[in-house]
C-alpha cells in the first residue's frame, strides 16, 4: 500500500549518505602493477566503463529462512 516501507527501506532511509562508508576513501591506498593508487583511479584502471555508474549502497539482505521452511524446498516431491 502507499506509504507503508519495509523494514530495510526505513533503515534505508534513515542511514545518513555517508561517502567514507565502507571505508575512509582519502586514506585507502591500492596497489595495481605495482602502483599505488587513490579509490577513484583504482576504481577507473579496473573497472573500465563500470566506474562512470553511479555507486549504490548496499541494501540489507532480509533474515534467513526457517530452517523447516529451507528443508521442505529440498525434499524430492
Amino acid at each position: 500500500m502507499p506509504g507503508d516501507e519495509t523494514e530495510i527501506e526505513q533503515d534505508a532511509a534513515e542511514e545518513p549518505d555517508d561517502r567514507a562508508w565502507p571505508l575512509n576513501f582519502e586514506a585507502a591506498k591500492f596497489t595495481l602493477d605495482g602502483r599505488e593508487l587513490d579509490f577513484e583511479a583504482f576504481v577507473t584502471e579496473t573497472a573500465g566503463s563500470l566506474a562512470q555508474r553511479p555507486r549504490h549502497r548496499p541494501v540489507q539482505q532480509p533474515a534467513p529462512q526457517p530452517k523447516d521452511v529451507i528443508w521442505q524446498s529440498r525434499k524430492p516431491a
